[in-house]
């Protein structure tokens, strides 16, 4: 019996630009032609209430991949956080009772190393990370990496760093 797969996609803000078009682009052709998934999760809060009041990544994201592509898509619309996607997504896996799917994580590039930190951390093996890029560049990579993926993990662990991180994040999304 042939192992089924699931893809899972980060967001990055609510706004569909050329970047993010281009990202997600690249998500449905690969899921439509390499990948074939049982499901796609869009992972994404209400990044920008502000900007793009009402609207979650995951609503912006499925609403582009399911003018394309012929897959079932799950909207994850509670993440705030690298964190909170990769927990959600474990969740929804367990709900959909497909843990032992293949699984595929697409993300911006500068994040990919902290996806796979806390895949590894959350979900207890390493998944298929491809990172795209969406923004950011060597100095952005440096940041998530160096700094980010750390304190990430840290909180994982450790509750007040965890609400040190979670704060931070909050007040980022209140001024989108």
């Amino acid at each position: 019996m042939e192992k089924k797969n699931v893809v899972a996609v980060l967001g990055y803000g609510c706004h569909l630009h050329k970047k993010m078009e281009s990202y997600l682009a690249t998500v449905a052709y690969q899921s439509a032609v390499t990948l074939h998934p049982e499901i796609i999760i869009c992972s994404g809060g209400f990044t920008n209430p502000r900007t793009v009041p009402g609207t979650s990544e995951a609503q912006m994201m499925g609403e582009y991949l399911e003018k394309r592509i012929r897959i079932p898509i799950i909207r994850e619309e509670k993440s705030w956080s690298t964190t909170e996607n990769i927990r959600n997504i474990r969740r929804i896996l367990a709900e959909q009772k497909m843990e032992d799917a293949g699984l595929t994580i697409f993300c911006n590039e500068a994040h990919r190393v902290k996806v796979m930190a806390l895949s590894y951390a959350i979900l207890g093996y390493l998944p298929m990370v491809y990172g795209y890029p969406i923004f950011g560049g060597t100095k952005e990579k440096l940041k998530q990496t160096v700094i980010a993926t750390p304190i990430s993990v840290v909180g994982l662990y450790v509750p007040a760093v965890a609400r040190w991180e979670t704060n931070r994040r909050l007040t980022i999304i209140s001024k989108s």
